[in-house]
């Protein structure tokens, strides 16, 4: 039987939260006419992953947890993190691998247009917050209700199942400490020499701006293996988003300018 941590009264005094949201949702609608839906997504959501990883480190400090949360307690923290950006959720853990985050309520979504990248926000901070801790983790989004604006579900996959593989969604990686990886890999190391070849084409075709549509049709591969590979060289190169892994290829030469 599914626990539930249920949201109250989501509201706060100012915070930095409060006003990183803020912030967010103005960017949101200065960039929604400029840049491509795609990539706003993408930025939208590394934002809110870099926080959820944030936010749980701060969580489990304040708990002297070190990162050990299990299913259960893993509901009260994102309900926790959840409202401190200003939802206000209802989170149940569904089974053995599975948390479901409800969204009854956001302060900030002022438009249809805004919530539709606040879905990809709330998609990063709750995959972030569990990568940081656990490892790998896929999150799929859901509209609950066509009449509702701000319901909708995250489905937060923790452990490999086949449900997991299954459903579609964004894998977060963790993204490791640099300066602890430095310390074990050689300083000449290059970052392509990670990738297999199949993974060095998908990250040129991601390079040029391509979506997986069309990168599984250039290649003759399904739209699922391609988020995959693009997961794996995501996890490989320890870049936690799509348009931070372009520049990265980039930056390092791994595809032409």
């Amino acid at each position: 039987m599914a626990r539930d941590a249920r949201g109250g009264d989501c509201r706060q005094p100012v915070t930095r939260q409060t006003l990183l949201m803020q912030a967010l949702t103005g960017l949101i609608q200065a960039a929604a006419r400029q840049l491509d839906p795609l990539v706003l997504q993408e930025m939208v959501r590394g934002v809110g992953a870099q926080l959820g990883r944030q936010a749980l480190s701060e969580y489990c400090l304040r708990r002297d947890m070190g990162g050990r949360l299990n299913g259960y307690t893993w509901a009260e923290c994102l309900k926790e993190i959840g409202e401190q950006f200003g939802w206000t959720l209802r989170v149940a853990v569904e089974s053995e691998g599975v948390i479901r985050v409800t969204v009854m309520e956001c302060r900030f979504a002022e438009s249809d247009e805004v919530w539709s990248y606040l879905r990809e926000f709330g998609s990063g901070l709750f995959g972030g917050a569990m990568a940081e801790a656990i490892g790998d983790v896929k999150v799929s989004v859901s509209r609950c209700s066509e009449t509702v604006q701000c319901n909708c579900a995250f489905a937060i996959y923790y452990r490999e199942s086949e449900e997991m593989l299954a459903a579609p969604g964004v894998v977060y990686p963790r993204i490791d400490d640099p300066a602890a990886r430095g310390a074990e890999e050689p300083q000449d190391s290059r970052p392509g020499a990670r990738l297999t070849a199949r993974e060095m084409q998908v990250l040129r075709h991601i390079a040029r701006g391509l979506p997986d549509k069309e990168i599984a049709t250039a290649l003759d591969l399904s739209v699922r293996t391609v988020e995959n590979h693009a997961a794996q060289i995501r996890k490989k190169l320890r870049v936690g988003s799509r348009v931070a892994l372009v520049r990265f290829a980039f930056r390092n030469r791994l595809v032409d300018s």
